[in-house]
């Protein structure tokens, strides 16, 4: 498996079908967070937390440094493209963030920021408290622009992602003083988690109903928590891993007790923790070479204006290949391979549970007439699966690299009914050319199912299918 983000975050928590081949899943994205989410918002800070400037930017659209601590796009932009979006909510703070781009939502996000406030404050940052307010006065511009009930369908009817706690515990806790000598990292966790309960709680006062959170990375295989905390060591610190894994059970625990507070509440923590461990300890499955250093800089500190930035000697010329960008965030090439990664994920996130429940944790659900989630611009296009196929649809999507050579990302998909599931089962095989050779980088099966509600019963496992490469 591979990496966080939230990717697919929302497509495992739509439990209605939504007509017309032009109309997103869900009608709004409302993002709330850390640098993980942040497309833009610090760039109207007075804070060294910024990432608008070169190299950040280098291959997104257009080559411009919006504010997204990545080469490329977040994770969030990826689900986006997956909803069915064809641009992004903005920053709200941007002065894009008016009259009808407010109608797909809005981005809250602020690096440095976190769970607890101190964090933000300590950064000069939006803190999360701040961000509720800041949705508040969304919530009013949005009713002047598309009416009152219009806003509220909106409102109801949107995507929330929650991403928050690493800079709690990487950029505070860790080399805070007055934390880890006043409490101990289960004791911040608590604090944090509860915090988090709260934060749902107003936020089902507003009107959000689906809400997806995701979960702590790894934080001791950070390359920058490896350098600051690994003592000379090469490899992941096991003592951050183990809070984050700590912190990460509880998390869970709360969700499940939310989803039987608020019964009209879709509500889901999204692993990102075991995905990016296994990218960082096997890249070169996922097609990867370097999983130990960002690629701005040396790759083992850099982060931000201070040190990743146009005179940063030893950025690498590819990032393709690296699993991080800077020394805490992933690479867009990782975002795309975790995107991947958690749709399968996501759609057996209920396989433990009764498939006959309509609780918080819904599959993923397509409506009737489409098995793609609308992948309309991404290189995994699915066929539909009402009849069996006859032949794997083919994409190409070409990304111009740094050097002003071109690589190919070729993906290929089949899917076929599956009886007495209202679902289907779609093969997918992803490879890149690299120098000539074609590196595989998915290939495997995936159950999809396309009605509006959870089937009578879930299909089992799909059959093992032969590389559609081959």
């Amino acid at each position: 498996m591979e990496v966080k983000c939230l990717l697919l975050l929302a497509l495992f928590l739509l439990l209605g079908t939504h007509g017309g081949e032009a109309q997103p899943l869900v009608p709004a994205v409302m993002t709330f967070g850390d640098s993980s989410v942040d497309v833009g918002n610090n760039d109207y800070l007075k804070t060294i937390i910024k990432a608008n400037f070169p190299p950040y930017g280098r291959d997104f659209k257009n080559q411009v440094p919006t504010g997204r601590f990545c080469n490329g796009k977040l994770a969030t932009d990826i689900t986006a493209e997956t909803l069915g979006f064809e641009s992004y909510a903005p920053a709200y703070l941007s002065p894009d963030a008016s009259g009808k781009n407010l109608l797909i939502g809005a981005n809250f996000a602020s690096a440095g920021s976190g769970y607890y406030d101190h964090t933000a404050l300590l950064y000069h940052a939006i803190p999360l408290s701040q961000q509720l307010e800041y949705f508040k006065e969304y919530q009013s511009k949005l009713a002047a622009v598309a009416g009152s009930s219009q806003a509220q369908s909106i409102i109801n009817g949107s995507l929330y992602i929650i991403s928050a706690g690493a800079s709690d515990f990487v950029q505070n806790y860790y080399i805070n003083p007055f934390l880890y000598k006043t409490q101990t990292a289960d004791q911040f966790s608590d604090r944090l988690v509860g915090i988090f309960k709260n934060t749902v709680a107003q936020l089902y006062s507003m009107g959000a109903r689906r809400i997806g959170v995701t979960s702590l990375p790894p934080l001791g295989c950070l390359p920058a928590a490896i350098t600051l905390f690994g003592y000379g060591s090469s490899g992941c610190v096991s003592r951050l891993n183990s809070d984050a894994q700590n912190f990460n059970g509880k998390m869970n625990v709360t969700v499940d007790s939310l989803s039987k507070t608020y019964s009209d509440l879709k509500i889901a923590v999204f692993d990102i923790y075991t995905p990016l461990y296994d990218l960082v300890t096997s890249p070169q499955s996922q097609g990867f070479t370097e999983a130990r250093r960002g690629c701005c800089g040396t790759g083992t500190v850099e982060t931000t204006v201070l040190l990743c930035n146009p005179k940063s000697i030893g950025t690498c010329p590819n990032a393709t290949t690296y699993v991080f960008w800077d020394a805490v965030h992933p690479s867009e090439a990782a975002n795309q391979v975790l995107a991947d990664s958690l749709l399968a994920e996501g759609i057996n996130l209920n396989r433990s549970k009764n498939p006959n429940s309509s609780g918080s944790h819904a599959i993923f659900h397509f409506p009737i007439a489409d098995c793609s989630a609308r992948r309309r611009r991404r290189a995994l296009p699915l066929r539909r699966c009402r009849r069996p196929p006859k032949r794997a649809d083919t994409s190409h999507r070409r990304v111009a690299s740094s050097r002003g050579r071109r690589r190919v990302v070729t993906a290929h998909s089949l899917c076929s009914p599956q009886p007495d599931t209202s679902g289907c089962c779609c093969s997918i095989s992803r490879r890149r050319r690299v120098g000539g050779r074609f590196q595989v980088l998915r290939d495997g099966s995936y159950p999809f199912f396309i009605l509006g509600r959870p089937p009578a019963r879930a299909p089992g496992s799909c059959p093992r299918t032969p590389s559609l490469l081959s």
